[in-house]
């Protein structure tokens, strides 16, 4: 890596806290990692559970027992991934300092992660007109045709809203990141994420809505799916080429106050 500016060099002598960002990244991905993590367990229990279901055969006590079982790691993983992630984030707006207004940007990004997944919660459990029997076991969804409520569909709007908006400032703030790290290919790799993600917003719209024939429409669903896995992929490595780009950035640079002189060893006899 090339040495740093002598400008930014000063900058950053007296933004040291800049590491412990990078450490926030980190708990961000953990936090991302144990949602998929979570996610792939739970979605193995749910096809175990309705795998006799869609066959045709009988429901024994043990897919019942799946259902149950992933319907608890799908809760316990999503509260745990929010918390990494909000736990993360935290240490990022605790260290971040002002310059370009870094700080204030991880805040706003932070409320939309508290708000988001709040909102979401109560325009599922207080906006349905017919609420799902979770207790109810595997049949609780089957035949149940969800239906919001005027102000479920406001709250549920507000969710999507708010998650959005995270998503922005949070792009915005690894953008900033990087800035402020004088990384100029970190911040390429930041911001070739607004073009991979406007051209499959444009790809999607074209295959939903562009009158191709439906057997075509089915043939490029599957590729329009593996798309967004590629943007959902890219999302996290954009995050480890910033944390990347802090840790090394900032082992680059020079403070003088710091350095020590190893003392001479006489030998015996000289």
């Amino acid at each position: 890596m090339a040495a740093i500016s002598g400008e930014l060099n000063q900058s950053l002598r007296n933004e040291q806290a800049w590491v412990e960002v990078a450490g926030g990244l980190g708990k961000v991905l953990l936090g991302y990692g144990a949602l998929v993590l979570g996610w792939m367990v739970a979605s193995a229990f749910f096809y175990s559970c309705y795998a006799p279901i869609l066959n045709g055969k009988a429901v024994k006590i043990e897919h019942v027992w799946f259902y149950y079982i992933g319907v608890a790691i799908l809760v316990i993983t999503n509260l745990s991934s929010w918390g990494l992630i909000l736990a993360g984030q935290w240490k990022c707006l605790m260290n971040s300092p002002e310059r370009r207004g870094a700080r204030w940007i991880i805040f706003f990004c932070m409320t939309c992660v508290v708000m988001g997944p709040v909102l979401h919660m109560l325009a599922w459990f207080g906006g349905l007109s017919t609420p799902i029997r979770l207790g109810a076991g595997p049949q609780a969804i089957q035949g149940v045709k969800l239906k919001f409520t005027i102000t479920g569909i406001y709250v549920m709007c507000a969710s999507l809203i708010t998650t959005g908006l995270y998503k922005v400032s949070f792009w915005y703030y690894l953008q900033t990141v990087a800035s402020c790290m004088g990384a100029t290919k970190a911040r390429g790799v930041v911001f070739l994420f607004v073009a991979i993600t406007l051209a499959m917003v444009g790809a999607t719209y074209w295959v939903l809505f562009g009158g191709l024939h439906p057997n075509k429409v089915r043939d490029l669903a599957i590729w329009v799916a593996a798309g967004w896995v590629f943007v959902a992929l890219y999302w996290v490595f954009m995050i480890v080429v910033v944390k990347v780009a802090i840790e090394q950035t900032m082992a680059e640079v020079y403070n003088p106050m710091r350095e020590t002189h190893r003392p001479q060893v006489q030998l015996a006899g000289s």
